[in-house]
């Protein structure tokens, strides 16, 4: 099995902590609040390396907003009926969900259509593939499942359904086309090919309540809401289980800011869920 390591600085991690957005270094020696928020409630985050371009949603606010990595004024992107956007995803779109849809805008905010209305309850996380033109998300409702279809949402196909309780997590790895999904509720990390095949346990009761994770080398680091700490462990065998940070409120999204992380494109919109 290849272990991947490429050149560059090391990766930062941009972590949502309910009442502000954070850059933290890997090894969380280093901590930069990007976004103050008391009331905001904000879950979401994600990255747009290309603009450098960091995007949140506000359940508190119910508003989708973004502000530049190096910092600056807040641009506010979404702000009509939204009621509780819990994720959020930037690829060749952006994706932010929290209620019975997913809806898309382009990264401005024009544009907003329901991209997966039928038969969703819950949906939590929220991943896209553009390079396999795959929108990818978790449902916590009475029927957990992670699902997905094109980006256009047609296509739709169950990745997995069974052993699920609350799947709140969601990341894709580019480099082996592997998805990885936590269950908040089992403490269960797991991983499958991108048609669900190959399903494995990553890490079992290691992590207290995982929410969210983001994947990068050989490393996953995942938010536990149980020990309030951001933890790493190796995405093939969840060993090397160790704590990164641990001065949140309450973390929650995850993101890794490299360069090597996402596929590069020219053509990037904005998708989210709403009910």
């Amino acid at each position: 099995m290849k272990s991947c390591f490429p050149p560059g600085p090391p990766p930062s991690l941009l972590v949502a902590n309910l009442v502000d957005v954070r850059v933290i270094s890997a090894d969380g020696s280093e901590d930069q609040t990007l976004v103050r928020d008391p009331r905001g409630a904000i879950l979401a985050v994600d990255y747009d390396p290309i603009q450098n371009q960091v995007y949140f949603a506000s359940i508190g606010q119910k508003t989708i907003e973004r502000i530049h990595l190096k910092g600056g004024s807040r641009d506010l992107l979404v702000s009509d009926d939204l009621l509780s956007p819990e994720g959020l995803a930037v690829d060749w779109m952006i994706f932010d969900q929290g209620g019975s849809t997913i809806d898309g805008s382009t990264l401005a905010g024009h544009n907003r259509k329901t991209v997966v209305r039928e038969k969703l309850e819950r949906p939590k996380g929220i991943a896209v593939h553009p390079l396999k033109k795959k929108l990818i998300w978790t449902d916590v409702g009475r029927r957990p499942v992670v699902e997905a279809s094109s980006l256009e949402g047609g296509d739709r196909a169950v990745i997995a359904s069974s052993g699920l309780v609350a799947p709140t997590g969601l990341t894709i790895d580019f480099t082996e086309d592997r998805l990885f999904w936590c269950d908040q509720k089992r403490g269960v990390i797991e991983s499958a090919g991108l048609d669900g095949s190959d399903r494995r346990v990553v890490s079992e009761n290691q992590v207290g309540q995982p929410f969210n994770l983001a994947v990068f080398e050989d490393q996953l680091w995942v938010s536990d809401w149980e020990r309030q700490q951001i933890r790493t462990v190796h995405k093939r065998n969840g060993k090397n289980l160790r704590w990164t940070h641990s001065s949140f409120l309450l973390p929650a999204s995850v993101t890794v800011l490299h360069g090597l992380t996402k596929p590069g494109t020219a053509e990037w919109h904005v998708r989210y869920c709403r009910a």
